[in-house]
């Protein structure tokens, strides 16, 4: 498998201290390397096609800035797939 570099421009989190969303945005982060490196891209998917995914406005389904994070870079990741 090759090892691709993902850039995310930005990462907007409503309602979050400075160190809360420093923490969700590490957790998405971390989130995110472990499902690409676990799973890859799907076949015909770059990774400069990820900055183009808008995930909207989702609902927070962690009660904690990481579990956040988590929750929004599985989101993404599913976004991926379908």
């Amino acid at each position: 498998m090759t090892e691709s570099v993902v850039h995310i421009d930005g990462l907007a989190l409503n309602g979050f201290t400075l160190d809360e969303g420093r923490r969700a945005a590490e957790a998405f982060e971390a989130r995110l390397s472990e499902l690409l490196n676990r799973y890859g891209l799907p076949e015909g998917v770059a990774a400069e096609d990820i900055g183009a995914i808008d995930l909207g406005s989702l609902p927070a389904e962690g009660k904690t800035p990481e579990g956040i994070g988590q929750a929004l870079a599985a989101a993404l990741f599913g976004r991926l797939w379908t």
